[in-house]
């Protein structure tokens, strides 16, 4: 068994005069919301083991944020190829994880997050067209039913949980305690 968390980057900054899109940074929102999804993942005991994070600014920043805010620390990879990525380049990624990671978290972009929750558990229909709501700073986790990661294909998962950031305010974690 295999857990993948797939975490979308925060709310980027439109205004910030940076021309190439890979550069953009995010958004005061955008790091509050990070923090407090770093927070969340912290106190429920679901920090991964590894971290594979699109090489894009905003990509980074949210991981960056969310680590130091949830004080949990990990082995991160930073891969171009999450950026703009199709699904089976993801799919190609996650084949090449060491089989010795059992959980793993993958930051990245829209629309792969959705579709990479559709697909990993087999909620793509086909012709169906559905998306999966994935806001920014939104985290869903996903439990593999296989042993390597080799074996990850549509269809090998289930999602568990996808959390919006909104779900949070500073202090509302009195839950989870």
């Amino acid at each position: 068994m295999k857990r993948l968390l797939i975490f979308r980057h925060g709310k980027s900054d439109w205004g910030s005069g940076v021309e190439n899109d890979h550069d953009r940074q995010l958004a005061p929102r955008g790091i509050a919301a990070a923090e407090s999804m770093g927070r969340f993942l912290s106190l429920a005991g679901q920090q991964p083991g590894r971290v594979i994070c699109s090489s894009a600014a905003r990509a980074r920043l949210t991981l960056q944020h969310a680590m130091d805010s949830g004080q949990w620390d990990c082995e991160v990879d930073f891969e171009p190829r999450l950026y703009l990525a199709a699904a089976q380049t993801v799919f190609d990624i996650l084949q090449e994880v060491p089989a010795d990671t059992s959980s793993l978290m993958l930051v990245g972009h829209e629309p792969t997050s959705s579709e990479m929750v559709r697909l990993v558990s087999g909620c793509a229909l086909p012709g169906a067209g559905a998306m999966v709501r994935f806001p920014t700073a939104a985290m869903a986790r996903l439990d593999l039913a296989i042993e390597s990661w080799e074996a990850c294909e549509p269809g090998c998962g289930q999602l568990r949980w996808l959390i919006p950031p909104k779900l949070f305010t500073r202090g509302s974690f009195d839950f989870l305690a």
